[in-house]
């Protein structure tokens, strides 16, 4: 496919390659990117970044959750190239989790560089709300940063939850170490 974007290449490539698992043809596929920028509070309870209703009749197809933040622009400490837009607190171990119709999907206790910033493969029926949480775990949290969420997906027809829901991620674990 010379000419087109690489970015575009790799969304017709992914399209093809669920086509050819679930069995269904490419043209009942359509990508879709779901986005959001919230500020994530200075606070440890769980905040919701995203909502998102699935249309009825259609399967919801995540392939990957992206999350970036930006530190407060009035820190003193904030210089050109600040790596800390990587890491939600600046130091990597707040906890993202999905929520479907006001329950869990995934463990609530996963730190989220687990779901974010890599491929995955989640789905959701039709009609289903869908949220991704997060939670600050810092005693004293910092100032108020503001996260940028992206969701690489697709809608397919419902029939593709079925055929493609024994290779969803699965998060089984986590760790994460106690401050010294």
């Amino acid at each position: 496919m010379s000419g087109l974007s690489p970015n575009f290449e790799a969304v017709v490539e992914e399209i093809h390659l669920l086509s050819c698992i679930s069995g269904l043809p490419c043209t009942g596929f359509r990508h879709e990117e779901v986005g959001a920028s919230v500020f994530v509070t200075d606070s440890t309870d769980p905040q919701v970044l995203l909502e998102y209703t699935v249309p009825k009749d259609f399967c919801w197809i995540v392939s990957r959750i992206s999350l970036a933040t930006i530190p407060p622009v009035d820190d003193p400490t904030l210089t050109a190239g600040d790596w800390r837009s990587e890491y939600l607190d600046a130091i990597g171990d707040g906890k993202l989790w999905i929520v479907v119709n006001d329950k869990p999907k995934t463990i609530t206790s996963a730190v989220y560089f687990i779901l974010s910033n890599r491929p995955v493969l989640f789905l959701f029926n039709g009609g289903a709300k869908v949220q991704l949480v997060i939670q600050r775990l810092a005693a004293d949290p910092p100032p108020t940063e503001r996260a940028l969420i992206s969701v690489h997906s697709f809608l397919a027809p419902a029939k593709a939850y079925d055929r493609l829901a024994p290779f969803e991620t699965q998060v089984i674990a986590t760790f994460v170490p106690t401050p010294p």
